[in-house]
């Protein structure tokens, strides 16, 4: 009875690690597909300044970028970053600005930042850590069951 329940946790373990991996591999891709998609829609290449830090929840901080189009100046808010020094105050920052809504746009310098832990995370650590998982066990089930047909 013990076998079957230490076969019945490898399996939730290994089921769990494969589905969080692939679930990370599944958002990381439609993140990627979103950011090529805004990259392609922002098209005017300008300058922002980091007016400002704003901080949140957690000792993350986002930064206020100023920027003009048209005649009109802009602010918006950077994506969150655990440290100010990703954009440290007065910097000049290249940016990409969708000319159909200029309050949106696209900063290649964020581009790493969002798919680095992604990467990291999902297809490098977790899916074969699944799988390791599952032949792991399998090794066992198969040396046990040869234990229990030589007695």
């Amino acid at each position: 009875m013990k076998q079957k329940n230490n076969s019945f946790v490898w399996a939730i373990v290994a089921l769990l690690l494969l589905c969080f991996g692939f679930g990370m591999l599944v958002l990381m891709w439609r993140g990627f597909v979103s950011r090529s998609q805004l990259k392609s829609r922002c098209s005017y290449k300008t300058t922002a300044v980091v007016e400002d830090h704003v901080s949140m929840k957690k000792g993350y901080y986002e930064a206020r970028l100023g920027y003009e189009y048209n005649g009109t100046y802009y602010r918006i808010l950077s994506e969150p970053h655990q440290n100010k020094i990703f954009y440290p105050l007065g910097e000049k920052v290249k940016i990409y600005v969708d000319p159909d809504s200029p309050d949106v746009i696209y900063c290649p310098r964020e581009n790493f930042s969002v798919a680095f832990v992604s990467l990291i995370l999902s297809p490098f650590i977790l899916v074969p850590l699944g799988f390791a998982f599952v032949i792991i066990k399998i090794i066992f089930l198969n040396k046990e069951e040869n234990m229990n047909t030589e007695e």
